[in-house]
Parts: structure tokens; sequence; C-alpha cells
């Protein structure tokens, strides 16, 4: 069903918002976790947008200090790793790869028109800057475990930006940490559009409203069944420091006073929202100075009925990060 058809015989929604995030020292650890629930949900808008500050140098080496380097995830080998081009045309490239060895033993099928390539565990789509010949890397889609990294085009001031927060869609579990189970992913480019078929069932679109220097904008649409308190999506990131993270700040649009509020990351409470906005302000920042903040809005239900919140009822059991 087309978005806007849902958006046709959908009305205005508000979500659960509830902060499971945990302290931690490893800026190389996605300890930030917080979920969006209404299981009710058809639709939502996310963008990813440049952070409000001017950026002219950036710095992306990994930060290993502190970091506990005998924790190990499990490791899972695969044959014959590749990288390459599945589809590309003026405008998109669409690029396919199956890495040596992962931390689960998921893997999809990626297609694009009569081109599929099964086995993979990352789709990366690339997006030509509008007057130059440059295609930088806007989306990551990890198909393995559901993570979904977005980010508009760089600004004038940088060569590329890079990612930063990532974003679940879907069903949301738990596997040693937060996970969407993908089994196939499909870009359509007559109506540029990306298809997430569910393990469990269901699927969702990401139409892509709009990637540019100002932002990524996707119009999701959900169609997969939902427990009465499981995450329709998440946020997964990074918080050491006021200037050592991916993410600073979490600010609600509450719908209680239609107002908003903004607190540290850590300390964002859980509520019922209209809007979301994930983002940093300090500087300057340690690393990934340019990767971009992340706002969630535009939520729609089919039903009319008041949804009830759902914050309070479970916290995620396992918190251990990406």
């Amino acid at each position: 069903m087309a978005l806007a058809t849902v958006a046709a015989t959908a009305c205005a929604a508000t979500v659960g918002v509830l902060n499971t995030s945990t302290a931690t020292r490893c800026a190389e650890e996605d300890n930030i976790a917080v979920a969006l629930l209404n299981p009710a949900i058809t639709g939502f808008t996310v963008e990813a947008r440049p952070p409000g500050y001017p950026i002219t140098v950036d710095s992306t080496a990994p930060d290993m200090e502190n970091c506990n380097r005998g924790t190990r995830d499990p490791v899972f080998a695969f044959r014959d790793p590749q990288r390459f081009t599945l589809f590309s045309n003026a405008v998109t490239v669409i690029v396919a790869e199956r890495y040596g060895s992962f931390w689960r033993s998921n893997v999809v099928t990626l297609k694009v028109g009569g081109a599929i390539a099964a086995g993979m565990h990352t789709m990366t789509l690339r997006r030509k800057i509008a007057g130059l010949a440059i295609w930088p890397e806007c989306m990551v889609l990890y198909g393995s475990d559901g993570n979904i990294r977005l980010k508009p085009h760089p600004p004038l001031t940088l060569a590329d930006n890079v990612f930063g927060q990532s974003v679940l869609v879907g069903p949301v579990t738990n596997e040693l940490r937060p996970v969407v189970d993908i089994s196939q992913i499909e870009y359509v480019p007559t109506l540029d559009d990306l298809i997430l078929t569910y393990s469990q069932g269901g699927s969702a679109t990401l139409h892509i409203q709009e990637i540019s220097r100002s932002k990524l904008s996707l119009n999701v649409e959900v169609n997969a069944p939902l427990g009465p308190s499981q995450p329709f999506c998440m946020v997964r990131s990074m918080f050491v420091s006021s200037h050592n993270c991916d993410c600073e700040f979490g600010a609600v649009r509450l719908t209680s006073t239609n107002t908003w509020g903004a607190s540290p990351v850590l300390q964002t409470a859980s509520a019922r929202a209209g809007e979301a906005l994930f983002f940093r302000s300090s500087q300057p920042q340690a690393h990934n100075r340019s990767a971009p903040d992340l706002w969630f809005g535009g939520f729609l239900t089919r039903s009319r009925n008041p949804v009830s919140a759902i914050v309070g009822q479970r916290a995620l059991t396992q918190r251990s990060s990406r």
C-alpha cells in the first residue's frame, strides 16, 4: 500500500518513548537505546540533519580508550566475502557486501529489479550531489541485525561527512543487543523505495523523500505485527561525555503540554510524544564531528482511538551495545 493511501485513512498519533540507555566510558560502544512504541503504528518520518554547529575539520579515527578488549561477541565466519555494485544509474548506486565474519549468523537477500544477491550482510546507497560528479554514501542497511545508518550530503566545508547514530525500524527484539530480523531488502528505483521484508512476517517501506545537504528524509510505512509493548523503532548511539558522543541530548514534544523538553540523553525521561529529536550542541567534539542529528515525527495510526502509553511496561532485558 502506498504511503499516500495510508495517510488518507490514518490519523496523527503519539508514541511512547522508552529510554533504556546505560553509561559507558568506551566511545566505540553503543550505550544509547531509546525505543519508540505504539502497536498501532502505520507510518512515520525520520530525518538525518546536519549538526547545528559549523564544521571545517572532522575527526573519524576509532577511539578505543577505556574499551574492554577482552569482551568478545560471537563470531560467525562466511565464505567468499565480497563487495560489488548491484545497481547503478545516473543518480543512485547500490552496493552489496558480504563480510568474512559477523556477530550474528543471519544473512539477507538483496534485490534491485532482476539483480539479486543472496547471503549478504549490508546494502549501501550512494546518491549523487546535484551539479557534481560525486556519489557519497547516504544510507547503510545492515540486514543481518537491522541497524540502519543515515546521513545527508556533506556540508560545503567538507569533502564528506560520517555516520553516527543508528536506527532500527520494525519489530525490535533482543539478541545480546536490540535487533530486527530481516530476510530481504529490495530497492525500487522508479519509486526511490527501500522495502524491508521481516523474517517473522510483514514489511516496511522506506520512501526516500529527500537527500540533500540540508537533510536525508525518509517517509516510513510500517506493515508488520507488533506485540503490545514491542518497539517499532529504536535509536542506538554512543555517549561518553558531552564532548565525546554521537548523541548528547534527547528532546521530545510532550503530548500532555504540546511543548518541547530537552535533557541529557542518559536522563531523557520516558514519555508520550508527538516528535523526538536526538542531537549534539557542545563543541569541540572528540570525533565524528559531522555525524548528523536524528528527528522523528509524523506518526500515523489507522485507528482514531487513543493508544495507551507503553512506557514502563518493559525495559529491554539485554542492554549490551552494538
